[in-house]
């Protein structure tokens, strides 16, 4: 699963012939290994693989979940932890052990969720016109800041690159997917229109990250699951 988290722990991704079968009544000699439940993979610059993690699971009942992931180049590690706070997005990046990247929700997230009045959607930047919801920002103090935003279409994508000057972040297998099956890499579904149960939005992901206010990557956020 990983190629440069070396823990002594045993990861086991969805195509892996031990992954477990018939949860959650599978052989308990399993127990020791995380299963992924949830996978992503983040892209850039025309589809090259930025970084990959996920949630993942034990399945001896007792084990808390852990959230992590790992640059593709080897460069940085990342494991979530909670961290309260924020009314949303309750928690927090820590990097290679040392750096913390922080996350906060947008007035707009936190209105479609939780039916609040408060955060920022960020006006004070430089925010693509195209994009209609801007869901959070992250930020690593003294380094950069990403905007997250809801992707609703392959061309609001080609129309946020054009927009920064940069390239777009997927390659001609997931164009197909922006094009014909865009819920499919769906972070989570919310009633952000409120509109009731059966009309949720998949909320795919992107962001824009600026270093010293200056555009620099464009990425895409997808998200798989062990059960579709």
């Amino acid at each position: 699963m990983f190629n440069f988290i070396e823990d002594g722990e045993s990861y086991i991704d969805f195509g892996n012939p031990n992954y477990m079968t018939n949860y959650p009544n599978v052989d308990p000699a399993t127990a020791s290994n995380w299963f992924v439940f949830n996978k992503q993979r983040v892209y850039y610059n025309e589809g090259q693989l930025l970084g990959h993690g996920g949630w993942y699971v034990k399945l001896d009942g007792e084990t808390p979940p852990t959230y992590l992931g790992e640059w593709s180049d080897g460069s940085a590690n990342v494991k979530f932890r909670e961290k309260k706070g924020d009314p949303i997005l309750q928690f927090e990046g820590v990097i290679n052990e040392t750096k913390i990247e922080h996350y906060e929700s947008s007035k707009a997230l936190r209105s479609g969720v939780g039916n609040l009045n408060t955060g920022s959607n960020y006006e004070d930047y430089d925010r693509a016109p195209s994009v209609n919801m801007w869901l959070g920002r992250s930020w690593i103090e003294n380094e950069h800041e990403e905007l997250y935003f809801l992707v609703e279409s392959r061309e609001m994508l080609d129309e946020v690159a054009t927009y920064y000057g940069l390239p777009v972040p997927y390659d001609d297998e997931m164009k197909v997917v922006l094009d014909n099956n865009l819920q499919s890499i769906r972070f989570k579904s919310y009633d952000l229109n409120n509109e009731g149960e059966g009309n949720y939005v998949a909320v795919v992901v992107a962001s824009i990250t600026f270093e010293n206010d200056t555009a620099t990557m464009l990425k895409l956020y997808e998200t798989t699951r062990w059960d579709e």
